[in-house]
């Protein structure tokens, strides 16, 4: 009897059928047979496989009259395999040197019915070894109820096992014959049927990710359907499972589903419904999905209508105060509105990860999720600049990263939004790179905006604000000509800001200063003289804004609200700090800024309660006599002192 079957379902790749087939007959052990599944090729493999079957009768051949997809290829593989073992490889991929004497050791040796085994990724030129899991993680497990989290959470590929045929036979365990996701109910179907199990550390398959043209990846109807349909038939083989199972299979199918998206973070209306629908179905509902990793894009589904995509660039450091900037636009929302919010970031802790779960929970109309962009762009060829952080330059990678919806609005997170926020999204800028407003300036940045970068101070915008239209940004590159133009640039003042206003120069939509009110000029030396220098229109128009109530507060300079409080919009931010999710965060990262000490922030935050107690203290001390007159009189002048330095604080 032949040890060894390997099968490999083939279509299409001629390129790389050589080395994976020279990789097994290279092999020091050579009790095997090779079932190579020609699934109806149109290219060259054919005439590959017939030439080398020529030189080798351990290669068998078996032509599909039609396509019908790896997972049927593999079944046919399944039913003529005459070895003891079986081994599953595909045909772009190939092994390392000797790996099937090991590989049947073990598994002889433990009498095991499957032998898990890792492998190298390979990604161009890069190869990196994927460790699935240590020998000392694997001493105790046998079987898959030794650890169900860690056979769910596994990779479901049948190419870095080995399995005997007769469990296999035994238990009439099949791939699943549609066109993408086959592979995932055959893994998954194993462990119903009690296999023991062993494993060893070894990385013996090279996996080439790059090459696959998977339909399993595809952003398309069928392919969801596809998913779908196996994610049901998934839950149902461990219906009379626990429910600590159900929900590891929840989040490994979901995770599916997800990847399957790449950038389009927004699917199409249809593929939603579907979604939607076998959720339902699955009794998949909202007080499952809240707390889970995953709720932003569960919530993402049923935003049918009136979606605003807001982004914000962020780091672990910030999100406390970001949580003050959602904590405004929660206030002022518009009903019947939905927000699609994504904060772009680095590679967040499990810590944090936690936060954007809380601001899920607290902003039922707003699905939030972070994407980790670090590796998008190379950070060598940028640099950080005063209180800027590299964040900055993450808001070039939105037209890329949310090309599917047509305007996305990008915000700071050292704003608060004061008004309903779809006024600003419904801005016309079908003609325009995006719109923004006008960033006054003192007379020395107005001279480096003349002679530096050859530009109008009048017509230079502030980039912390901008509505985005990312068609409009792709067609033009704009983020190649940005950052080429910053790598000439060592020296600039305000880096992504200096670059979007040379680049898009002409193609910008200017707003109305109130939907980005910078705070500069009333907290940089001394206001007065900061505004007495705009030109008389400038002052006169920021002025007005001010008075008016702006929509939105930008908190520029190094000075921060949490740091400063020489402005009453400070004590705007303060009023929505107090009731953002993370206020004990920012209360204990908050110093006593400019000498003034926390009481004084905390009553800029409460200054009618402190009013209220002050005239309390004041009757009560008209209307008592002897310790209590006195004690209540002594309380009336602390709450007068205090209500002072705030009016005094306020201007």
């Amino acid at each position: 009897m032949t040890k060894l079957s390997i099968i490999i379902p083939i279509y299409n790749n001629a390129t790389y059928l050589k080395q994976c087939l020279n990789s097994i007959t290279a092999q020091n052990f050579n009790d095997f047979e090779i079932l190579c599944i020609n699934d109806a090729s149109t290219d060259n493999s054919t005439a590959i496989l017939n030439s080398l079957a020529a030189e080798d009768s351990r290669i068998r051949i078996f032509n599909l009259p039609s396509t019908q997809g790896a997972g049927a290829a593999r079944n046919l593989g399944i039913s003529h395999a005459k070895g003891e073992y079986i081994h599953f490889l595909d045909s772009d991929d190939w092994l390392e040197p000797d790996i099937y004497t090991p590989l049947l050791a073990e598994i002889e040796q433990t009498a095991a019915d499957i032998c898990f085994f890792q492998y190298n990724r390979i990604y161009g030129k890069i190869t990196t070894q994927v460790n699935l899991f240590t020998s000392q993680q694997t001493e105790q497990i046998k079987s898959f109820h030794d650890n169900p989290k860690f056979f769910i959470n596994s990779s479901v590929v049948p190419w870095n096992k080995i399995y005997k045929t007769s469990f296999i036979k035994k238990n009439g365990l099949q791939f699943d014959t549609v066109k993408c996701a086959n592979d995932r109910y055959f893994y998954f179907s194993l462990f119903p049927c009690n296999p023991k199990i062993c494993f060893h550390t070894g990385h013996f398959v090279n996996y080439r990710c790059n090459q696959k043209k998977s339909l399993s990846r595809q952003n398309d109807l069928a392919a969801y359907q596809c998913h779908l349909a196996t994610f049901a038939k998934i839950l149902n083989l461990y219906s009379n499972h626990s429910e600590y199972i159900r929900s590891l299979l929840i989040d490994t199918g979901i995770k599916d589903l997800q990847n399957m998206q790449h950038d389009q973070h927004m699917l199409p209306l249809e593929i939603r419904k579907q979604i939607l629908s076998f959720l339902n179905k699955q009794n998949i509902h909202p007080s499952y999905y809240v707390n889970c990793p995953w709720a932003a894009w569960y919530k993402r589904l049923s935003f049918a209508e009136n979606i605003i995509p807001i982004v914000f660039a962020c780091n672990e450091k910030y999100l406390p105060y970001l949580s003050v900037t959602l904590t405004s636009l929660q206030d002022n929302a518009a009903p019947g509105y939905n927000y699609d919010i994504y904060i772009l970031c680095n590679e967040l802790s499990s810590a944090a990860q936690q936060k954007i779960t809380y601001f899920n929970a607290s902003f039922p109309q707003a699905a939030i999720e972070a994407v980790n962009v670090s590796k998008i762009i190379d950070h060598q060829h940028l640099y950080s600049c005063a209180h800027y952080s590299r964040e900055m330059y993450y808001r070039l990678l939105i037209p890329e990263l949310l090309q599917s919806y047509p305007k996305v609005l990008y915000l700071d997170c050292d704003l608060i939004v004061n008004a309903n926020i779809s006024e600003l999204y419904q801005t016309d800028i079908d003609q325009y790179l995006f719109a923004a407003v006008i960033n006054y300036t003192n007379p020395g940045m107005r001279q480096y905006i003349q002679e530096s970068l050859n530009l109008s101070p009048k017509t230079y915008f502030n980039s912390g604000v901008l509505l985005i239209n990312t068609q409009n940004c792709l067609k033009y590159r704009l983020k190649e000509r940005c950052l080429k133009f910053i790598s000439t640039m060592p020296n600039l003042c305000c880096p992504d800001q200096d670059a979007l206003n040379k680049i898009a120069r002409g193609k910008v939509k200017f707003l109305d200063l109130k939907w980005n009110f910078y705070w500069q000029f009333l907290v940089l030396h001394h206001p007065l003289e900061n505004i007495g220098s705009l030109p008389p229109d400038e002052q006169q128009h920021y002025l007005q804004t001010l008075r008016q109530s702006p929509a939105i507060i930008h908190y520029t300079s190094g000075k921060k609200p949490w740091n400063n409080v020489s402005s009453v919009l400070s004590i705007l931010w303060w009023n929505y700090a107090r009731r953002s999710i993370l206020h004990h965060e920012i209360k204990l990262q908050t110093p006593a800024p400019n000498g003034l000490n926390a009481k004084l922030l905390y009553d800029a935050t409460h200054r009618f309660s402190l009013l209220w107690q002050f005239w309390r203290s004041k009757i009560l001390s008209c209307l008592t006599f002897g310790r209590k007159h006195t004690h209540y009189k002594r309380k009336r002048k602390a709450f007068k002192q205090r209500l002072k330095a705030i009016k005094q604080l306020a201007g």
